[in-house]
């Protein structure tokens, strides 16, 4: 008996940030502060393997599905997220990095700044044919 199935398949074609000063109380400051796009062009052939890899790049913060806002991906738009990160200056680079407990604790009593991380990946959802039966040669 041969049964095929559709699979869904995710291609990851880019992933775009924009980082904005966060003050707690009054909220993000909407003016960027640094931005980058990386062009990424991976397939990954489960929704686990996409965020496993989508988590490479948020700074440190290990990010669950829910953490992710699938909506817009019925028509391979964006998957979107926030990451609230802490900025250390360097001489030749910019280095952001997921907020630890204390870090957020200071934060929100204005002792130290913040910033909010706007993820962007775009993927592609693609649907491959499936069956249960090996491939013969």
């Amino acid at each position: 008996m041969n049964t095929t199935t559709n699979l869904t398949s995710y291609l990851l074609k880019s992933v775009s940030c924009r980082i904005e000063k966060d003050y707690y109380n009054e909220g993000c400051s909407n003016e960027t502060f640094h931005s980058f796009e990386i062009g990424i062009n991976e397939i990954f052939a489960s929704k686990e393997e996409l965020i496993e890899r989508m988590n490479q790049g948020l700074f440190g913060a290990e990010y669950k599905e829910d953490d992710f806002d699938f909506e817009q991906l019925l028509n391979g738009h964006n998957i979107q997220t926030d990451v609230l990160v802490t900025y250390k200056p360097n001489i030749n680079w910019q280095e952001f990095y997921y907020r630890t407990d204390d870090e957020l604790k200071k934060w929100k009593k204005g002792k130290m700044d913040m910033y909010n991380a706007q993820f962007y990946f775009s993927v592609l959802p693609i649907e491959v044919l499936g069956t249960n039966k090996p491939f013969k040669y």
